[in-house]
């Protein structure tokens, strides 16, 4: 038997069916590609932030280990000093 016009339609119906099953299937795959690149840019980010605190903080305690080296010497310096003056002080009690 020949085909009728219902036949083609029914057959239009299979292939529109399926395309649109198709396609429904290549938009979800795309919308976890895209999920997942959204949830790395963002872990990524959250990463970055992280590091650079971190890297701030380091910064900081370089800095203030400095200061600490800069005080000590300083200190030391002042120590040596005194040490200095009273071995003057205990040198000029001992000529008298």
């Amino acid at each position: 038997r020949s085909k009728a016009h219902w036949d083609y339609l029914l057959d239009e119906m299979a292939w529109l069916a399926a395309d649109f099953r198709e396609e429904r299937k290549w938009k979800v795959s795309l919308a976890k590609k895209v999920s997942k690149l959204v949830e790395k840019h963002f872990a990524e980010k959250e990463n970055r932030l992280l590091r650079s605190e971190k890297e701030a903080q380091i910064r900081l305690r370089r800095k203030a280990n400095a200061m600490a080296r800069d005080v000590r010497k300083f200190w030391t310096q002042i120590q040596e000093l005194a040490d200095y003056r009273q071995s003057l002080v205990d040198e000029a009690q001992k000529k008298k």
